[in-house]
């Protein structure tokens, strides 16, 4: 089972179980996923140093990664650079790595250049985890970089990217009311009414798209006029758009049960190993039992001797003590 699904499922869970806690799990990822995204736009990790290049990544970073990025940077104390061939860009950058009370220095062979504004490093942390190597930081630091080339700074990791995939109506997000993701949708359902009408024929096809064409260039032309504009109020902007309420939750039910086709169940197959195990621990319980039954008809008990004293009782006329094997005379 999947450590994603630890809070919700278990080994007995049920089908209906299953799927209503489903979406509450995917539900639960994305409010995290929200949160961790306003922590980034409102909150701001210090810098521990002074260097640009950490400004700059400071600003286009979320704050889980540019904490990583800053981990990165603070291992630069622990880096010494020498220069291997000036011409070519090489550097040999010897790291010193404590393990308990010892201590070892493996050597990094870095390579920067100039005209392609690229540099690798043999750890290849950068190829692995999209972050940049201490390495490469004590290089770039060497060579008086200011800022790190864009390529560098991976879209996925950027707080300010905007992913058309969150716009998506889906069944475990309906508790969210953005305002955006609402005319999306308005926007959208309008789009494929006008592509199912005009799919069919070429000409009307060629007029939709040229249509679009001059839509998107007047669009992009008001859109770019209202970012300038300060008193643009983006949310009063809102008021004509109307909810939708077809994201209703709907009810699951179990499934219905029918009839079984085929032969009836039966057991399931069995290994030699555990047919024999189970063989062998037959024979010993029988074992057990056998020597338990045997012990108790041996023993005596306290029925047997009163009936004893009982028939001595009537053979003999003289009195004598009953309960007991041992009669005595009086």
């Amino acid at each position: 089972m999947n450590a994603f699904f630890d809070d919700y499922i278990n080994s007995k869970t049920t089908l209906k179980q299953f799927v209503e806690q489903y979406d509450n799990a995917l539900r639960s990822k994305v409010e995290r996923k929200l949160c961790a995204d306003f922590q980034s736009f409102s909150t701001w990790v210090p810098c521990v140093t002074l260097f640009e290049i950490e400004k700059q990544f400071q600003s286009v970073h979320t704050n889980s990664k540019f904490k990583k990025f800053q981990k990165e940077l603070t291992g630069k104390l622990y880096c010494e650079v020498f220069y291997v061939d000036e011409i070519h860009g090489l550097f040999n950058v010897v790291e010193t790595i404590f393990i308990e009370d010892r201590s070892k220095e493996p050597h990094f062979i870095v390579c920067w250049d100039k005209e392609k504004y690229e540099i690798k490093c043999a750890c290849r942390l950068f190829e692995f985890k999209g972050i940049l190597c201490k390495h490469s930081l004590s290089v770039l630091i060497k060579v008086q970089i200011k800022q790190v080339p864009e390529k560098y700074i991976l879209a996925r990791w950027r707080k300010d990217l905007k992913r058309s995939h969150i716009k998506v109506r889906l069944a475990y997000d309906d508790w969210k009311c953005d305002h955006e993701a609402q005319r999306y949708h308005k926007l959208r359902k309008k789009l494929d009414d006008v592509a199912d009408l005009d799919v069919i024929f070429d000409e009307n096809c060629a007029i939709v798209l040229n249509m679009i064409d001059k839509f998107q260039s007047k669009v992009s032309k008001n859109a770019s006029f209202l970012e300038n504009s300060p008193s643009t109020n983006t949310t009063g902007a809102t008021a004509n758009v109307s909810s939708h309420n077809d994201g209703k939750i709907k009810e699951i039910h179990s499934p219905l049960v029918g009839q079984r086709h085929g032969c009836p169940l039966k057991n399931r197959k069995i290994s030699k190993v555990e047919k024999f195990v189970c063989q062998k621990k037959k024979k010993c319980d029988d074992k057990k039992f056998k020597k338990k039954k045997k012990k108790v008809l041996k023993s005596p008990t306290v029925e047997h001797d009163v009936v004893d004293g009982i028939i001595n009782l009537e053979k003999s006329n003289t009195p004598t003590w009953v309960g007991t094997k041992d009669n005595t005379n009086i």
